[in-house]
């Protein structure tokens, strides 16, 4: 029995947790040193996109990257478009998020999960 065992911890999961735990710490601490504003997120970023298999990861990574990039797109056209109306900015956002929410929620897997990620990158960027 070795030592992980005797102490509670699934050794299989502890093999998954361990690397992923540095790959943050190391995004975290390359963050910080390029001297990014928020270097918080890319370590936060390693947590979401960790996955147990290659195949489960590069699947996530890629809507990831999609509702990122398609969030971020709706985010800027948002408030390039408002100009000085933020009445139509706040109608505009709300309609993406809801159409990113309620899409979402017919689809299942990593899809659902991208398409929420449009919803809320909208918001970041736009607010």
């Amino acid at each position: 029995m070795s030592l992980a065992t005797r102490l509670g911890f699934d050794p299989v999961r502890l093999r998954f947790a361990a690397p992923t735990a540095v790959a943050a710490c190391l995004a975290l601490a390359l963050s910080a040193a390029l001297g990014l504003e928020h270097p918080q997120w890319s370590g936060m970023s390693v947590w979401a996109a960790s996955q147990p298999s290659r195949g489960q990861l590069l699947e996530k990574a890629f809507f990831r990257f999609a509702g990122t990039v398609s969030g971020t797109t709706a985010g800027v056209s948002l408030v390039w478009l408002s100009a000085d109306r933020p009445w139509l900015l706040v109608i505009g956002l709300a309609a993406w998020i809801a159409a990113c929410a309620g899409i979402g929620n017919l689809q299942r897997g990593f899809v659902s999960y991208g398409t929420m990620l449009a919803g809320y990158s909208a918001a970041m960027v736009a607010l």
